[in-house]
């Protein structure tokens, strides 16, 4: 009887290995065809076949289908392994959404402010933006503060944009630190406050934010709710201006051109100058322009005048208007046209320019 006893229990151990061996047996299946139609999946999204895709990823019940719409909808949004298609990837981000991810959210909020693979509509990207900010979300509260203080999709409220600005900037974002710097400073939905922005900037530009280091460069250079420090004012600016921010090179240049804390240098202020002027600033295109009228820092180049005050003019600058007016005058750079002259010092001039005024009126009474 005992002997009985010791093999039925034998079998029945046996029997309960053999069980659990057909259980991971059954589940390494359910894996392997999980990630057959993975690969499946991805294999027809390549193809641009994005219904039969979806619906291979839906046969895969093991994996998580949120994950799987959120990983195509940044594939297509960034061209990674497959085809850049903006309007696919709007298409792919709205489950991740519905379902409560942030990160698509925030994604739908931008697409749709910005209009990339869909219509122009502030509105629904503020509802997107808000869906993420009341999730505490850092990059959303940032972007609905941007909504209410830039009036897109809603009536522009600094309080309310501050409000949403600083629960991002209390994470760590640095977009919405430096922006709460310049609401400080300019008193926009909080009280003006130099020393506050200043340390909004702080936070921003210890981070590496270039224009947070321009900012706060700017309140050092001025003595604006922090002590003056000319030379501090210089290493931020610096530090911005070797990260690409046209108004920390033009600083630089003005400071190299004037002799500003460093030795006066025309040569460097020119460079620092062509960088910014060639990101579209306006007054580090006349300075430049000037630059090579006068030969100060480079060689007179009359052609490369032309060209930078063109540039500027473009945009409006009186300065540079009258400065086209002297050259199409004086044909420097290009062949003497006196209409083409009266053009430019009547658009200078409209604006309140005294040179131009001055040229105008010795050229209407020839």
């Amino acid at each position: 009887m005992k002997y009985i006893s010791i093999f039925l229990l034998i079998l029945v151990v046996a029997g309960f290995n053999t069980v659990l061996a057909q259980t991971k047996i059954e589940k390494q299946k359910v894996q392997v065809n999980a990630t057959d139609y993975y690969r499946e999946g991805v294999k027809y999204a390549l193809l641009g076949d994005y219904d039969e895709a979806v619906r291979l990823f839906g046969l895969a019940p093991s994996l998580d289908v949120v994950s799987v719409h959120l990983e195509m909808a940044e594939m297509l949004r960034k061209g990674v392994m497959v085809e850049k298609n903006l309007e696919e990837s709007y298409k792919w981000y709205q489950l991740p959404a519905q379902k409560g991810d942030a990160h698509s959210q925030v994604a739908l909020g931008l697409m749709l402010g910005f209009g990339y693979g869909v219509a122009h509509d502030y509105s629904e990207a503020l509802n997107w933006f808000q869906l993420a900010a009341d999730q505490n979300d850092a990059e959303g509260q940032f972007y609905v503060g941007l909504a209410y203080g830039q009036g897109k999709g809603v009536a522009r409220d600094y309080t309310k944009a501050a409000h949403w600005l600083r629960l991002s900037g209390e994470q760590g974002n640095y977009f919405a630190q430096n922006q709460l710097g310049i609401y400080s400073e300019n008193g926009s939905g909080v009280p003006q406050d130099n020393q506050t922005a200043a340390k909004y900037y702080r936070l921003a530009a210890k981070q590496g934010y270039a224009k947070a280091q321009y900012n706060l460069g700017y309140l050092h250079f001025n003595g604006m709710g922090v002590l003056k420090d000319s030379s501090e004012a210089l290493r931020l600016f610096q530090l911005a201006a070797d990260q690409g921010d046209g108004l920390a090179q033009n600083t630089l240049g003005f400071i190299y051109k004037n002799g500003e804390v460093v030795a006066q240098d025309y040569e460097i202020a020119s460079k620092w100058f062509h960088l910014a002027a060639e990101q579209g600033l306006v007054d580090a295109q006349n300075s430049l322009g000037y630059t090579y009228y006068i030969g100060r820092g480079v060689s007179i180049d009359f052609f490369e005048a032309l060209k930078w005050f063109g540039l500027a003019a473009e945009q409006g600058s009186d300065y540079a208007q009258s400065y086209l007016g002297i050259m199409y005058q004086e044909g420097q750079g290009v062949e003497q046209d006196l209409e083409e002259a009266i053009k430019w010092y009547r658009l200078a001039a409209s604006q309140g320019d005294a040179t131009a005024q001055k040229n105008l009126k010795r050229l209407e009474q020839r």
